[in-house]
């Protein structure tokens, strides 16, 4: 798993998210998504680009709950978009939709 910052306005910080959010890409010691926003970022508006990830295992799943929960601690908020059909399936399966937002494309993610 690769993330990478693509912009930052108003509306919030936009990272996008390219590989599989795996077990295999998760390294339990460092912070994948702080490193990329910086500390202050979990107090932000974070919308995360999933369009090119195939694939999300328990791991994965646990990664993204994580940070939900960080973001809620500091005042943020996570929003997933353009997320595949098999990772959204996988998503829903799991009631996470409950938990997480997600939105269809960067335009409706600005708007949640």
């Amino acid at each position: 798993m690769n993330l990478s910052l693509v912009s930052e306005d108003q509306s919030g910080v936009y990272v996008a998210c390219r590989g599989d959010i795996a077990l295999d890409h998760l390294q339990p010691t460092i912070d994948l998504l702080a490193n990329v926003m910086g500390p202050a970022g979990y107090a932000k508006r974070v919308h995360l680009d999933l369009e090119n990830t195939s694939y999300i295992d328990s791991a994965g799943i646990g990664w993204l709950i994580m940070c939900h929960k960080r973001f809620v601690e500091h005042g943020g908020k996570l929003v997933l978009y353009s997320v595949p059909p098999v990772v959204e399936q996988v998503l829903r399966l799991l009631k996470l939709e409950t938990i997480l937002t997600l939105a269809g494309d960067r335009d409706e993610a600005r708007a949640k």
